[in-house]
């Protein structure tokens, strides 16, 4: 007699841009680990800039997304803006911005190889676009601690 054990595997909350962590509403706040959700991105999957893209930080940005990496989906209410702050615990930490999903667009990012702090500062966002809000770090450290806090425009209905 055989039996056979199936079982479903289900991603994490916040470890892609299928299975974001959602804003559902503004402002936010939330901490964590990127060791929590996985090393589920590179620098391939880095989109082109956005015309108007608000950027800080190294033109090497891409390599940024190598490390362990936590994914937050924000859908506007409206359009408006948002600012989106991190406080990290390691250097080489990045903030990113994107639309689509696979990513299609940087509509803005922060890198930096030192301090403690990332921002992405009057995003402009449009009436029933969605976000994805990433933290990542370059390979070494593979992962950081963050809080990472969201302002702005209130949230909508997402897709």
């Amino acid at each position: 007699m055989f039996f056979v054990i199936t079982q479903a595997m289900n991603a994490q909350d916040g470890s892609t841009c299928d299975e974001p962590l959602v804003i559902t509403s503004m402002p936010y706040t939330h901490s964590g680990n990127t060791s929590d959700y996985g090393d589920n991105y590179d620098g391939d999957d880095v989109p082109p800039l956005a015309p108007g893209a608000i950027t800080e930080g190294t033109s090497s940005y891409g390599f940024y997304l190598t490390g362990d990496d936590v994914v937050y989906s924000y859908t506007a209410g409206a359009n408006g803006n948002i600012t989106i702050n991190t406080t990290n615990d390691d250097n080489w930490v990045g903030l990113f911005a994107f639309t689509g999903c696979p990513f299609e667009s940087t509509v803005g990012y922060h890198t930096s190889t030192s301090g403690t702090s990332r921002s992405i500062p009057d995003l402009p966002v449009l009436a029933g676009e969605t976000y994805y809000i990433v933290i990542s770090t370059w390979a070494a450290p593979q992962s950081t601690d963050y809080t990472i806090n969201i302002t702005g425009t209130d949230v909508g209905d997402g897709p």
